[in-house]
């Protein structure tokens, strides 16, 4: 009897804290970390993003463990204030139209993305929010000088950084060695940012002195390209943060314009101006340009009309023209029993025109 209460028991127990620790799961998550952020002193400008879940969450509660540095508690204040006046005047600048927002009585509604930032000496300058298009809760550390890195990236190794509110908490591991800079290579460098999914995995990149939101850019692709009329050009542009793509030429015509990858048909004259425009949530537009030389039509100067008599011995038809333009005939050789055309189509690249050589046979 005793075993068996002791069984329901544990069961039980068992069932509670499998439940707690469901529920717990889904109060917040941290879902990014600038942890390399820009300026001399790093510990005032790091920054952390994190989803409050279906429940309102209470500042009160809020405990952080930096991997570096002890936890300061929060502060709201005038400082704070025009800091977050600062910086929803640059989202606007930007083309957004989220704004930051402090908490009113320190309660953070259900569902709302938090900006946790490592002090209120926050450098606005040097780390933009771009055109931001939802509004985030900010929170300022009551960090008036600690300018050391609360992540302290220098060296190897795992860094760690858990977040609580009373007893719900949520816990993020990321590998020093694996930072990147801004053109990918694994150096730790300003910008550093790590990203996590659900399952706390972690991804790495870095989009400069920026804060750990959703950048809005856009890329055309190389600042240059050439080729010749009516050939085409294979375009793979890039955008984040956009609603609609757009693509537009001075001249020429696209396969298709909303998508980034699209096919463009180079027209006979230029210099050409190919355009690639994002457009956010917010409406605002951002773009990027491609400059397209055309190189000059050349024609292979081969003989156009040749004559002979029945069963003589016909010419090679020579595959590269006087003038160096390389191709090939149709048909490949000639015929001197009977009159007929015969087509030279260049290859691919010499902005070379196909030219057609006539041939008649006679008998005499």
């Amino acid at each position: 009897m005793k075993k068996a209460m002791l069984l329901k028991w544990a069961l039980c127990l068992g069932l509670y804290f499998t439940v707690l620790q469901s529920s717990f799961g889904q109060c917040f998550e941290i879902e990014s970390i600038l942890v390399d952020a820009c300026g001399g002193q790093e510990g005032l400008n790091e920054m952390v993003r994190f989803k409050v879940g279906n429940a309102p969450l209470n500042t009160a509660t809020l405990m952080v463990d930096w991997p570096n540095n002890p936890w300061q508690g929060l502060v709201q204040n005038g400082t704070t204030a025009a800091s977050v006046a600062t910086l929803n005047g640059d989202i606007l600048d930007a083309g957004g139209c989220g704004q930051l927002i402090e908490p009113t009585s320190g309660i953070l509604p259900a569902n709302a993305t938090v900006i946790l930032i490592t002090s209120f000496n926050f450098d606005t300058a040097l780390n933009s929010f771009g055109a931001l298009t939802e509004d985030m809760y900010v929170l300022f550390q009551n960090n008036p000088s600690t300018g050391s890195g609360h992540f302290a990236n220098s060296g190897s190794g795992l860094r760690t950084l858990i977040i609580s509110f009373g007893s719900c908490s949520d816990t993020v591991t990321y590998d020093r060695s694996l930072l990147i800079d801004t053109a990918g290579a694994t150096v730790p460098a300003d910008g550093a940012t790590v990203l996590f999914n659900a399952a706390g995995t972690p991804t790495y990149i870095n989009n400069g002195c920026s804060a750990p939101v959703p950048p809005f850019t856009v890329d055309a692709g190389p600042a240059t390209l050439s080729g010749c009329a009516g050939a085409t050009l294979n375009l793979s542009g890039a955008a984040q943060g956009q609603q609609l793509v757009q693509w537009s030429a001075t001249s020429g015509s696209f396969s298709n314009t909303d998508t980034l990858n699209t096919v463009y048909t180079i027209p006979n004259a230029g210099p050409i101006t190919l355009t690639l425009t994002a457009t956010n949530a917010c409406g605002a537009t951002i773009t990027d340009q491609i400059t397209v030389s055309i190189g000059n039509s050349i024609v292979p100067d081969f003989a156009t009309a040749l004559s002979l008599c029945t069963g003589t011995t016909a010419p090679m038809l020579n595959t590269t023209s006087p003038n160096g333009i390389t191709g090939t005939w149709n048909p490949s050789a000639i015929n001197n029993t009977a009159s007929g055309s015969y087509v030279f189509t260049p290859n691919a690249g010499q902005c070379a025109t196909p030219i057609t050589l006539n041939v008649t046979v006679s008998s005499g």
